[in-house]
């Protein structure tokens, strides 16, 4: 070794010794070493790439399709230069072309003002809906043609191409029809620009507005009205019942020993006295006033049901018994499978009724969450499927309080359709049409 050699080496390694010394001195060394350590390889190259990526949208653009590419590239290049074959160094020099060429249809921005107008927002099974698109291009350069994608039900929409727009020029799309063929929640959106190459290499995404839901009702059928309920308060329905003491007036009687002498008409008994008939007092007799509070229950799981269209007509059933009674002036709250309603009005019903999920809870605990929600209740009806036996049955009836009347329905096709049993009451039925059947009894209440 020359004199030169040994005076580089020692220059390296005092330099080197400098370094170590400078850093440690810092605090540097030692966190370093120990963030290395604490960081294999592929991690450190991962995050690397993700932050690149990151930094640049257009390299985010790339498709799976892309990356091949360009990992095929690479690789023919290794090749084409390792083992010196010119014809695959001409296939990396050709996909990188391509690829580079892909990328120019990802250049540039695009600035849209998107609206999707949904009409109507609530439907009914079989009711067709309309969506509108309108396209405004907010940028101060002209705008080329792009791909617009919105989605409908978790599915892909009808294909939008917006053509070549001035700066703030608008483009409307014919409306397309959105058909509501079962019960359900439609999510219409994000509405969604599309960029890229016809190999698909490049595809680079804008989302622009949010998603829009639309609630399709379940079926349901009108009712006879419900008979009265029990007796809660002084305020409600008149009943045919008489009653001595309540707020309708309904006639005048002859006095009973043991009536309220409140309650004598003293003009009526002078009047009658002076006629010489009866015992010469009479007093008011009144009709009794009664409230109803109907609590509509709806066994969630789907093991309970023989059919999964059974479910469909358990949720019907409960959204027809819920909207007679608010048609009847009564209260109402609903429990359907995972949705509540306490404070029912007729859209809180079928919206709990369109947006309600298969659940696992027992009719046990059904008829507990019931009876949280509404404790005032007077009559509760418990909708459920043909699988349940009667001492299940009997089980969950037996968490209503005392005080309410409780009504066991029972959605069996396979079944005799009737009323059976009057405390509990257990109603069954084949279809929906047999609904106003069975509860056109005033006295199940």
């Amino acid at each position: 070794m020359t004199i030169l050699q040994r005076g580089a080496r020692a220059l390296r390694s005092a330099g080197s010794a400098t370094d170590d010394a400078a850093g440690n001195a810092r605090g540097f060394g030692p966190r370093i070493s120990a963030r290395v350590r604490a960081r294999s390889l592929p991690s450190i190259t991962a995050h690397a790439v993700a932050r690149t990526v990151g930094r640049a949208p257009l390299l985010a653009a790339v498709t799976p399709l892309g990356w091949s590419v360009v990992v095929g590239a690479a690789t023919a290049w290794i090749l084409g230069t390792g083992l010196h074959w010119i014809e695959f160094s001409a296939l990396a020099a050709f996909c990188m072309l391509v690829l580079l060429g892909s990328l120019l249809f990802g250049v540039g921005r695009t600035e849209l003002a998107i609206e999707v107008r949904t009409e109507p927002r609530r439907l009914r099974i079989g009711q067709p809906g309309a969506c509108t698109v309108g396209v405004v291009n907010i940028a101060k350069r002209r705008l080329l043609p792009v791909d617009l994608e919105i989605p409908v039900g978790g599915k892909p929409g009808p294909p939008f191409q917006v053509p070549r727009l001035k700066p703030g020029a608008a483009h409307g799309f014919e409306p397309f029809e959105i058909g509501a063929r079962r019960r359900s929640v439609i999510t219409v959106g994000p509405a969604t620009s599309v960029r890229g190459d016809p190999l698909g290499l490049v595809r680079r995404t804008v989302t622009w507005t949010g998603a829009t839901e639309i609630l399709v009702h379940p079926r349901y059928i009108e009712l006879p009205a419900f008979g009265v309920g029990r007796m809660h308060d002084l305020e409600g329905r008149t009943a045919d019942a008489l009653s001595p003491s309540d707020l309708a007036f309904h006639a005048l009687r002859d006095y009973v020993p043991g009536d309220d002498p409140r309650h004598v008409h003293w003009r009526s008994s002078a009047r009658a006295r002076s006629l010489g008939t009866g015992t010469g007092l009479v007093v008011r007799q009144y009709q009794e006033t009664r409230r109803t509070h109907l609590l509509v229950a709806v066994d969630g799981r789907t093991a309970a049901y023989r059919d999964g269209e059974d479910l469909e007509t358990a949720i019907s059933a409960a959204a027809s018994l819920a909207l007679c009674a608010l048609d009847n002036e009564l209260e109402a709250s609903v429990v359907v499978c995972d949705r509540t309603a306490p404070d029912a009005t007729d859209r809180a019903v079928l919206d709990a009724c369109a947006r309600a999920l298969p659940t696992e809870l027992t009719l046990g605990e059904l008829v507990d969450r019931g009876v949280h929600e509404a404790p005032h209740a007077t009559a509760v009806v418990v909708v459920t499927g043909g699988v349940p036996d009667s001492g299940e049955l009997f089980r969950a009836a037996a968490r209503v309080p005392e005080s309410a009347r409780t009504v066991l329905l029972r959605v069996d096709p396979g079944a005799r359709t009737g009323a059976f049993g009057r405390a509990p009451a257990i109603l069954t039925m084949n279809t929906l049409g047999d609904l106003a059947l069975l509860f056109s009894e005033g006295d199940l209440w």
